[in-house]
């Protein structure tokens, strides 16, 4: 028996040393060294971007189609882009994607950028610095769940072009998006804007 207790223990170790290396092999590169697939920052000195719900908002993508293997159409590219990973950046710097302006049309409120490389999104979430200055944190953090979850549906939806858009519009397609943003409502933000 004590002859037997040493190989019983190398043919264990050399059998899970084997799944252990198949696994690694056949299994997504993240699920040994799970990444944060979804992360937010603040370029804007003086506050704080904070994820406060990372799962819902990576089920949201997934829901919307956002994380697919294909990968998406992103408004500044013309191929299909494989996304492993999002950082969303508040900034006060004018982006060009899904103006809003302030009633009369005077001045942009919010709006959207996009750059990517190598699989990493940035998505940048412009709010004016005057509706920094003006409004309470949870309204800007309302605005930057709008913008997240709007650009995310349309860019997996292929629904960025403002033809789809309008189209989409009329056929109900962005009720998602709304209901979503009512939920929210009743459970809590995905971000947390703070002062600091």
């Amino acid at each position: 028996m004590k002859g037997k207790l040493p190989t019983i223990l190398i043919s264990a170790t050399v059998i899970l040393l084997g799944v252990f290396l198949i696994a690694w092999n056949f299994l997504p590169e993240d699920f040994f060294f799970r990444q944060a697939k979804i992360s937010a920052v603040s370029d804007v000195s003086g506050y704080r971007l904070i994820l406060t719900k990372p799962k819902e908002l990576d089920h949201y993508l997934e829901e919307f189609g956002f994380w697919q293997e294909s990968g998406v159409y992103l408004l500044g590219e013309k191929n299909q882009v494989k996304i492993k990973k999002v950082v969303i950046h508040l900034t006060d710097k004018e982006q060009p994607l899904f103006p809003v302006a302030e009633p009369g049309g005077k001045e942009l409120v919010q709006a959207v950028g996009e750059e990517c490389s190598e699989g990493t999104l940035h998505l940048f979430c412009y709010i004016s610095p005057q509706t920094l200055k003006e409004e309470n944190q949870a309204t800007i953090s309302q605005r930057i769940d709008g913008q997240v979850l709007r650009y995310t549906f349309f860019v997996a939806h292929s629904l960025a072009k403002p033809e789809l858009f309008l189209e989409a519009e009329e056929k109900g397609e962005l009720r998602a998006i709304e209901k979503i943003m009512a939920d929210l409502e009743k459970k809590g933000r995905l971000f947390n804007l703070k002062k600091i």
